[in-house]
């Protein structure tokens, strides 16, 4: 990204209440999102689940942009929340995840020991760097910045290394924590060379608003 993409003092949204919060200065107000600020309670959101799935949405810089504008033209919150998902991290990484309705994330094959590590795509040490694969959340996130126009912050997220581990071992919600406990030594010693790949995907996606 070139230099004059940076976010400067100049180029702070007209609501600032957020970012002056955050920063321990005074408000008019506690600001206000919500932290599923794009979901099911929109009609125009689930109008457009109908026609596409969850990860195509992710995916698809010009969906991403308008269901992360829509709780903003409703609404008068403080801030927008990129729509993304903390899991586009193990996709990176070569893992299939499927958003299965009803029933959340799922990987149909999840690390269940050493040997399916190399089921896992080195791409960061290969020169294939995550932020190419992950052009898709930098697109949406330029596309909403030039949309709000100054209006409010974009808010932007990413799941922890534990998290994403968590996810890639169970294969699916984190509330179902058996096997990640009964399995979790001899493959998390293994996991733990790992932890600079995965730490490397979660930096491209933080460092993401910042840059874009």
């Amino acid at each position: 990204m070139s230099s004059h993409t940076l976010i400067t003092s100049n180029s702070l949204p007209i609501n600032d209440t957020l970012i002056r919060a955050a920063k321990g200065l005074p408000v008019d107000h506690v600001p206000v999102w919500i932290m599923r600020q794009a979901g099911r309670y929109l009609p125009e959101f689930r109008e457009i689940r109908l026609e596409y799935d969850f990860f195509t949405i992710c995916q698809s810089p010009e969906l991403a942009c308008e269901i992360t504008l829509q709780p903003v033209n409703r609404f008068p919150v403080d801030a927008a929340i990129i729509f993304s998902d903390i899991l586009v991290v193990p996709q990176v990484l070569g893992l299939q995840v499927d958003m299965v309705p009803g029933a959340g994330p799922r990987f149909p094959r999840p690390l269940s020991d050493p040997s399916d590590l190399c089921r896992l795509t080195y791409g960061i040490d290969d020169g294939l760097k995550a932020a190419e694969k992950l052009g898709y959340v930098y697109e949406a996130i330029k596309m909403v910045r030039r949309r709000l126009a100054g209006k409010v912050p974009l808010i932007g997220f990413a799941g922890g290394p534990w998290t994403l581990m968590s996810y890639m071992i169970e294969g699916s919600n984190m509330r179902y924590i058996k096997r990640q406990i009964s399995g979790l030594n001899q493959l998390m010693e293994c996991l733990q060379c790992q932890v600079p790949n995965v730490g490397t995907a979660i930096h491209s996606v933080g460092g993401i608003p910042i840059h874009s």
